[in-house]
C-alpha cells in the first residue's frame, strides 16, 4: 500500500474513531431524568415516545431502550421500574456502562 493512501486510511479511521463519543449524550441525561420509581413499561414509553424491548433478566436491566448510538437499560420489579442504566459506543465495537441509577428509595 503506498504511504499516502495508508496516511488517508489512519485519518479517516482516527476520525471516525473520535465520532464515536463515550459520553452519555444530553438528550439521554434528560430523558432519564424524567423516569421515577415505580413507573409502569407504558408509563415509560409515553415519556420516552417509542417502545420498550423487553430482554428478560440481565445484570444491567430487564427492558431496553435504544437512543440512537445509545442504550438505555430499565429494571423492572413487579411491572415497576426501580433502576436505570446507560451503555454508550466506546470506540466502534465496545459499549460502555455507565453507573446505574436506583431510583427507589432503599429500605433496610
Amino acid at each position: 500500500m503506498k504511504p499516502i493512501r495508508l496516511a488517508a486510511v489512519f485519518c479517516c479511521a482516527v476520525v471516525v474513531n473520535a465520532c464515536a463519543s463515550t459520553r452519555v449524550p444530553e438528550r439521554v441525561n434528560a430523558l432519564v431524568a424524567q423516569f421515577r420509581c415505580g413507573m409502569s413499561t407504558a408509563e415509560v414509553e409515553s415519556i420516552a415516545t417509542s417502545k420498550l424491548s423487553p430482554e428478560g433478566q440481565r445484570p444491567w436491566g430487564t427492558h431496553l431502550l435504544h437512543q440512537g448510538t445509545t442504550d438505555i437499560w430499565l429494571q423492572f420489579n413487579s411491572d415497576k421500574l426501580r433502576s436505570v442504566q446507560v451503555a454508550t459506543l466506546d470506540g466502534l465495537t465496545k459499549m460502555k456502562l455507565w453507573p446505574k441509577k436506583e431510583l427507589c428509595e432503599r429500605r433496610d
